[in-house]
């Protein structure tokens, strides 16, 4: 089958407008974060301890040769955490060119989600966690809860890495 130009931009364009995300939960809650933000997930490794560290952040760690700052997002957004025998993953994500590490219980899997889907999540900050949503989608009968990751730390947090990170 051939396609005329005209064919050939829109699918492309409709190909180009679907967003991916990387899907994770956090207790019975499922998160997710744009795929673009996502640089890679780990085993969580021991973290040494940060001095005066806001909520949440639990430690620095070193992965080949650069710092890595450990979020433990259930303390973070106030979520109870899973039981201890679960194998938690560290989401490596970068945020204003620092890298964070974010454990949580299950990552389970990169979806394509039309943008049709996506629904602005109105910010009523019920939650700690809500303030970092920007966006949901349905899977089934289940809320996705996509988060920003401009929104997971605070002008006054990321201040605190950048002057830890450089020690």
């Amino acid at each position: 089958m051939q396609f005329l130009p005209s064919q050939k931009k829109r699918e492309s364009k409709n190909d180009s407008d679907i967003r991916r995300y990387l899907e994770f939960a956090l207790g019975p809650m499922l998160f997710a974060i744009d795929i673009a933000n996502v640089k890679e997930i780990l085993q969580p490794s021991l973290a040494d301890p940060l001095p005066e560290a806001p909520i949440g952040m639990i430690g620095m760690t070193i992965i080949r040769d650069r710092r890595l700052t450990i979020i433990e997002l259930h303390s973070r957004f106030e979520l109870d955490a899973e039981e201890d025998d679960i194998d938690y993953s560290l989401v490596v994500i970068k945020v204003d060119q620092i890298a964070v590490g974010l454990v949580v219980d299950v990552v389970l899997k990169v979806r394509a989600v039309p943008p049709q889907q996506l629904i602005p999540f109105p910010q009523l900050a019920q939650a700690k966690w809500q303030n970092c949503v920007e966006m949901v989608y349905q899977i089934d009968e289940n809320t996705v809860h996509v988060l920003s990751v401009k929104q997971l730390l605070s002008s006054q947090e990321l201040e605190y890495l950048k002057k830890h990170m450089q020690a």
